[in-house]
């Protein structure tokens, strides 16, 4: 295979695997926990992809198998805590998180629980 076809690939993969993926910030796994305060109606969540390794493409079955990595991050200011010197890990199911709920899955499977990070000034990092 040539580059620009790996190139090609490589790019036909991430675009479906974020085709795949919807962010959902209404709603979460855990329904008794509160939304974190909102900025005109918005709660602002970053969300990052990392295409660790392709497995398996199947163009007949149209399926992917990859290693994907995902994070996401969003400022929750209840979680603030500018007495400590830097950050601290919490449990995801304390917390609010916005739910990564896929459009059309067939099989997803976490090979690491997910992590939740809180800076002082209440920036969460959510790997999962």
């Amino acid at each position: 295979m040539t580059m620009p076809a790996l190139a090609a690939s490589v790019r036909d993969v991430l675009f479906l695997v974020c085709a795949l993926l919807a962010t959902s910030a209404g709603t979460t796994a855990q329904t008794n926990l509160q939304l974190p305060p909102a900025v005109d109606g918005k709660i602002d969540v970053e969300v990052s992809f990392f295409l660790i390794d392709v497995l398996k493409v199947l163009d007949a079955e149209q399926t992917i198998e990859a290693d994907i990595f995902v994070r996401t991050a969003w400022m929750d200011p209840r979680l603030a805590d500018t007495t400590q010197e830097g950050p601290r890990w919490v449990e995801p199911d304390s917390i609010w998180y916005p739910a990564l709920e896929p459009v059309s899955p067939r099989r997803i499977s976490s090979l690491f629980p997910d992590l939740a990070m809180v800076e002082p000034d209440g920036m969460v990092r959510l790997t999962s």
